[in-house]
């Protein structure tokens, strides 16, 4: 399978944190979540260690409340495919 999403790319990532950061992703595409439930306790107690956290505009409306308990002062959130949103 070809990665297409520039965000999942280590090279994107260093283009733009260079090497001030390792890259530490919870990427809710992720096929290892088999379910909803597996999502949110991933988000719930897997997010901490974390420096990005990719969702797409279609899942963050279920999991808003969960996303800003998780987000603080230091988050950077990155919009990909804003042009989608309506």
């Amino acid at each position: 399978m070809v990665d297409n999403d520039p965000w999942r790319d280590i090279e994107e990532f260093k283009l733009n944190f260079g090497d001030k950061k390792e890259l530490r992703l919870l990427d809710v595409q992720d096929e290892k979540y088999k379910n909803k439930a597996d999502l949110i306790e991933s988000l719930k107690y897997g997010s901490g260690n974390c420096n990005l956290i990719l969702i797409n505009y279609e899942k963050l409306e279920g999991f808003t409340d969960l996303i800003s308990n998780i987000i603080t002062d230091r988050t950077i959130l990155v919009f990909d495919e804003v042009h989608l949103i309506k």
